[in-house]
């Protein structure tokens, strides 16, 4: 186990239920990255690499996250599957961006500073940022956000929804 390694990958990381969730950069394709070694690698791997698991991924495989929270980089949750099996179970099944981001929204808000309650008394409430912020806990821009309906959006899902206007 490489411990220096696993400090600097950590100490990007934040815990959000089981998850270590990457708070560093995301690639274009939604991978995490980290500059390490005088180049940039996937922060998925390296973390593989700290907890001396193997991370070399074989030809037609591919790395993937099975908490299905695309910047998870807990090495427990990280696996190396055929490419064949990630298309059928992966990609045709989870063609729905609504359900996915619910699901996320979901854990993120297991280990939420606030609840359901709060963020409703915040958007009923006439009060000034600043001081909404220092009553809750939080920054005045999660408030404003909050206010905006940019944080906390509700994530109702249909069985209707992603199949666009027909």
């Amino acid at each position: 186990m490489n411990t220096e390694l696993l400090k600097k990958l950590e100490s990007r990381c934040e815990e959000v239920g089981d998850c270590l969730e990457w708070q560093g950069h995301i690639s274009a394709t939604g991978s995490p990255r980290i500059y390490h070694d005088s180049r940039v690698q996937s922060a998925r791997k390296l973390m593989l690499q700290a907890h001396g698991k193997p991370s070399e991924v074989p030809l037609k495989h591919k790395l993937v996250c099975t908490c299905e929270n695309h910047r998870c980089v807990n090495a427990d949750h990280i696996a190396i599957v055929p490419l064949a099996k990630f298309v059928r179970e992966r990609l045709v099944a989870n063609t729905n961006h609504q359900i996915r981001a619910a699901k996320i929204a979901k854990a993120r808000r297991k280990s939420a500073k606030l609840t359901a309650d709060d963020v409703a008394a915040i958007r009923a409430s006439d009060e000034a940022d600043h001081i909404l912020a220092e009553r809750y806990g939080v920054s005045r821009s999660y408030v404003s956000g909050i206010q905006a309906r940019t944080k906390w959006r509700d994530h109702s899902v249909s069985p209707w929804a992603g199949m666009g206007a027909r």
